[in-house]
């Protein structure tokens, strides 16, 4: 049980688990963190994951089958660390000491880079004229093209699919040259102009 595992290693004080904590003391406690593990929750995936990424400490996914979003365009190995569930423990802790802090920075710094491809910008944020003293487009300057909205238009035009059958043609044995064969038979005769009147001879001057 991953969360189990956690409970211990708490118990260890070897990481920090607090619970009924206020939205700004947990957002206080995960920025001033390195690592912030993201556990599976009733499903695969976990509110936990975006909250790192905004904390900018690096997320340290405890769910084996979570298929990360956007992956087909994002490099998410460049600023994610996915860990076996059934191996979260001693070894689990000395790999994440073991990290020099120069990786670290660019795992965080990449995460800054591509965190906002996870923002959904409400209607509000569309009609603000004033973006200067907009928030949220401090931390995302380039909201209105790296979103969540721009990034599933993205992976969905990636899947549009291209018909392997379509104004194509197939078949076994001679079906090429017979094909060609057809091509030709089915070519227009070229027409004669020969309307039964002789063509006038050019005038000349003698």
């Amino acid at each position: 049980d991953v969360r189990g595992a956690i409970g211990r290693l708490h118990a260890q004080g070897r990481i920090f688990v607090a619970q009924n904590l206020s939205l700004p003391e947990m957002h206080a406690v995960m920025g001033s963190a390195k690592f912030c593990f993201v556990p599976k929750g009733k499903s695969a995936w976990s509110l936990r994951f975006y909250e790192a990424l905004f904390a900018n400490c690096v997320p340290v996914v405890l769910s084996d089958f979570w298929e990360l979003p956007f992956e087909s365009f994002m490099d998410v190995h460049s600023f994610v660390i996915k860990w076996p569930m059934d191996q979260v423990g001693d070894t689990l802790m000395e790999y994440l000491e073991s990290l020099p802090d120069a990786v670290l920075e660019e795992y965080m710094e990449a995460s800054r880079n591509l965190r906002c491809w996870y923002v959904y910008p409400p209607l509000l944020h569309e009609i603000e004229e004033d973006k200067s003293s907009d928030e949220l487009y401090r931390v995302c300057p380039n909201l209105q093209e790296e979103n969540a909205f721009t990034a599933i238009m993205k992976q969905l035009a990636a899947k549009a699919r291209v018909s392997r059958t379509m104004s194509r043609f197939f078949g076994p044995g001679s079906f090429d040259e017979a094909t060609t064969a057809a091509e030709k038979e089915m070519e227009p005769e070229a027409l004669e102009a020969d309307d039964g009147h002789e063509e006038p001879e050019s005038a000349s001057d003698e």
